[in-house]
């Protein structure tokens, strides 16, 4: 596409979030500062529970970074070069927001682009200290998520099981194998619906009954686009070769990817 580049997306109005209504501003004014929150909150928790004087001083710098972060965030502020962590990417990280963002604030970049920066921002506050380089921010929500998910785990467990079984003892069956195929092929797309990230402050209830609703099939007919039967005579002409299935998320969805 002639004149493509991240700061010329070709659907302007559908990417940032100044205009306030789209998906993109609810996930800035909304979904994405709860994020924030949670990782603030659950992080202070954990400093509180140390012993470490140090670690302690240094958690509630740390915390202060993340509230400064969320502070930039919803009040529109520019997004500002990152600081080096020693990773190897910063510089191409900066020298990407300088060539195609400079001076583009929270609201007026697109949504791929400040997304995929505060993800990157709070990886470098963390990588850049001494006692908490290694703590996950995400692992008491994805923790309680999973434990929330055990009854449609126990019922896609089942499911899978009684498919494989049932394809393994008709080999020869080339219809059953592509039934079988398109059922876990469309459960693990379905699976991206419990996204964390999509829905922050989802309760038990509302994730149970999302999960049944992907176990059933009763999505399907909502795809925009489908491509199963492609897939299918791709795969199914595969002999001795590799295919890979990328793990993108952790808890009921990284199930349904496995």
């Amino acid at each position: 596409m002639a004149g493509f580049a991240p700061n010329n997306t070709p659907f302007p109005p559908l990417v940032a979030a100044r205009d306030g209504s789209n998906f993109t501003y609810t996930s800035l004014h909304d979904r994405v500062p709860h994020i924030l929150t949670d990782v603030i909150n659950d992080f202070y928790a954990a400093v509180q529970r140390t012993d470490s004087v140090d670690a302690v001083a240094e958690g509630k710098q740390l915390t202060g970074l993340l509230s400064k972060l969320k502070h930039e965030m919803v009040t529109d502020k520019p997004l500002t070069p990152l600081n080096d962590d020693g990773t190897g990417d910063i510089a191409e990280w900066n020298h990407w927001l300088a060539e195609y963002f400079s001076g583009g604030t929270w609201y007026s970049t697109p949504f791929l682009a400040w997304e995929t920066y505060m993800y990157r921002r709070i990886a470098t506050i963390f990588r850049k200290s001494q006692f908490w380089n290694t703590y996950d921010y995400f692992a008491t929500k994805k923790e309680d998520t999973f434990r929330a998910s055990m009854v449609a785990v126990a019922k896609l467990c089942a499911r899978v099981d009684a498919l494989t079984q049932e394809t393994v003892a008709d080999l020869g069956n080339s219809t059953k194998q592509h039934l079988a195929f398109v059922e876990m092929l469309q459960a693990s797309l379905w699976g991206n619906q419990t996204d964390l990230s999509m829905f922050p402050d989802l309760s038990n209830e509302k994730l149970e009954e999302m999960q049944a609703r992907i176990s059933s099939g009763e999505n399907n007919s909502k795809l925009a686009a489908n491509d199963t039967d492609r897939i299918w005579k791709i795969v199914s002409q595969v002999h001795g070769g590799r295919v890979d299935i990328v793990l993108d998320n952790s808890g009921f969805e990284l199930l349904q990817d496995v």
